[in-house]
Order: structure tokens, then C-alpha cells, then sequence
């Protein structure tokens, strides 16, 4: 009867490794909890910054260092038109905007106000016209150009049609 040790055939006998003495064991010990530690900071770090938002005004002044004017809310053309309550907050704001821009005595005498975003359908737009209309009511001079070059939509607004506009007198047209 053969058993299965003698179906093993021996290729070559097994050398042991030189001893590591425990300077060795503990530097690389050492070394990997450091690594260890440093990736999960590193993982805990992420993980907060891709969960942090701005939830209101006082987390942008207080974050971020700049000065909050006003807070619109969120709404749609369609919801200013009238004397619905979005309209009126909305009204509000503004008007608050605007004291505050005609009062505020850093400004040197502030000629030109910009309204800006970086992606579309954010309610440039709306801030713009509506300001530009609350400074008008206010008896300051006004001029609303519209600097959208892709989607103009100011004439849509004023229900005006759209005629030569930046572009052309840029170029003198």
C-alpha cells in the first residue's frame, strides 16, 4: 500500500532565511502603521470635504470671507409674474441688495455693477433686471446690457425684439 507521502518527491531541501533581528521587525512595523495611519486620514479627509456644502448665507460669509448682499429664493420666471409671494420676497431681496449697494460707504462711488454666473439657468438673468428695475424705482440712472453672447434672453424678458446687441457694437457694427 503506498500512502501519499511517498507520491511527494523532494526537488530541493528548504533553506530557512537568515534571521531578522527586531530592529528590522520594528522599523517595518513601524513604517507600515505610519502609512496605515496616514492613508486613513487621508481617507477621512476626503470623505469630509466631499460631504461639505454651504447651507445658507452665514456658512458663505463665515467659510468663505465674502460678504452675502441678499438671498433670493429659489423660483422660476414664470413665478415673478404677478403679486404671487415668491414675487414679493423676491422683490424684497433685491430691494435690500440695492439699499445696501447705495449705502454701503466702501463702494467710492460705484459706477458698475456685474452680475455673473458660471453655469446658465442660474437666475442671472432675473437678479440682473430686477435690480437693474429696483435701482431705476430708486432714481438712480440705469443701463442693463445684456452680456450673454450665447443665450441673450433680456429682450425675451422686456418683450422686446432682438436687434444688434454687444456683440455688433463691439465690433463697431
Amino acid at each position: 500500500d503506498v500512502s501519499d507521502f511517498d507520491k511527494v518527491t523532494v526537488m530541493q531541501k528548504a533553506t530557512p532565511l537568515e534571521a531578522v533581528n527586531t530592529l528590522e521587525r520594528y522599523s517595518i512595523a513601524g513604517i507600515g502603521g505610519l502609512a496605515a495611519m496616514v492613508l486613513t486620514c487621508y481617507g477621512i479627509a476626503l470623505l469630509e470635504f466631499r460631504h461639505r456644502r454651504l447651507n445658507g448665507a452665514a456658512d458663505v460669509d463665515e467659510g468663505l470671507g465674502i460678504r452675502v448682499l441678499g438671498v433670493l429664493p429659489s423660483t422660476s420666471l414664470k413665478a415673478l409674474t404677478g403679486n404671487s409671494l415668491v414675487a414679493t420676497q423676491v422683490a424684497e431681496a433685491i430691494d435690500n441688495v440695492r439699499a445696501t449697494l447705495m449705502h454701503d460707504p466702501g463702494a467710492g462711488g460705484r459706477q458698475v455693477i456685474m452680475v455673473t454666473s458660471s453655469a446658465t439657468m442660474e437666475g442671472t438673468t432675473v437678479v440682473a433686471s430686477s435690480l437693474a428695475l429696483s435701482l431705476a424705482r430708486a432714481g438712480r440712472r440705469t443701463l442693463l446690457v445684456d452680456g450673454d453672447l450665447r443665450s441673450p434672453s433680456l429682450h425675451k424678458l422686456f418683450s422686446m425684439p432682438i436687434e444688434d446687441g454687444l456683440s455688433e457694437i463691439l465690433r463697431s457694427e
